[in-house]
């Protein structure tokens, strides 16, 4: 099942919580319930580590904000299973802390207010609202107009069609990478941009 998928991989719920699905199973439930989950196992994780709890419809990531001495790393990504896998093989090296979105509008916001601790965004090409190629062209003038270093922005595709990757680097990404995404792929390229900063 989609509880038992996520709780092998270190999450876990509420005995007293149902995320139920009602046949026929459409995908917007799918998505409804995991965001359900998600969110309720990261307050969950908040409490723990003494934050104080915050969730809000706007932004999921509000539950699941950053804090501590690691190097932040932004995840746009609006399929929360792939947001999720991200998370979870970034986090595992211990060395950075991961800030999730599932918008470019999202993180458009966030960018505009956080921009100057921010280590590396990872976006996604295909979005709801804002999608990868408009967000990344916002964060670029954001970037101009205050006269900031540029972050480092890894976009993720599903597409294998070579004009794709030349859209996202003439939006001002610095490299694709193809989904799914492999933990040694990302880990190399965080390492390799961050160690240019």
């Amino acid at each position: 099942s989609v509880a038992s998928d996520l709780i092998s991989q270190g999450i876990h719920f509420d005995a007293n919580h149902e995320y139920d699905l009602f046949y026929p199973i459409t995908k917007e439930a799918v998505q409804r319930v995991l965001k359900k989950m998600l969110m309720f196992s990261l307050s969950i994780n908040e409490r723990e580590g003494g934050a104080e709890s915050s969730c809000n419809q706007t932004t999921i990531s509000a539950a699941a904000r950053f804090s501590g001495p690691l190097i932040k790393i932004v995840i746009v990504d609006d399929d929360i299973l792939s947001n999720l896998a991200l998370r979870n093989m970034i986090e595992s090296t211990k060395q950075y802390g991961v800030i999730s979105f599932y918008n470019g509008v999202e993180v458009c916001n966030f960018f505009e207010e956080q921009h100057t601790d921010i280590g590396l965004i990872i976006m996604d090409f295909e979005m709801p609202e804002r999608g990868g190629l408009e967000a990344t062209t916002h964060i670029r003038k954001v970037e101009f107009e205050k006269r900031k270093k540029p972050v480092p922005i890894i976009g993720l595709t599903g597409h294998e069609s070579g004009s794709v990757r030349d859209k996202c680097i003439q939006a001002g990404m610095n490299d694709v990478l193809s989904k799914p995404v492999k933990k040694l792929a990302i880990l190399k390229h965080l390492s390799q941009y961050l160690c240019q900063q």
